[in-house]
């Protein structure tokens, strides 16, 4: 059997892209109250 060679790509889908296909994919208000049942209080800092 022979194998394929793999490559890799870089995506090109903008973060905001993402983030308002999750917002379309989960309401708001589901990731809210998410949030509010697990007390989930962290937040995320970039470099």
């Amino acid at each position: 059997m022979q194998l394929k060679e793999l490559s890799l790509f870089v995506p090109t889908i903008e973060p905001g892209t993402i983030l308002k296909a999750l917002e379309t994919a989960i309401p708001v208000p589901a990731i809210e109250q998410a949030l509010k049942d697990t007390n989930a209080t962290e937040e995320r800092k970039r470099a």
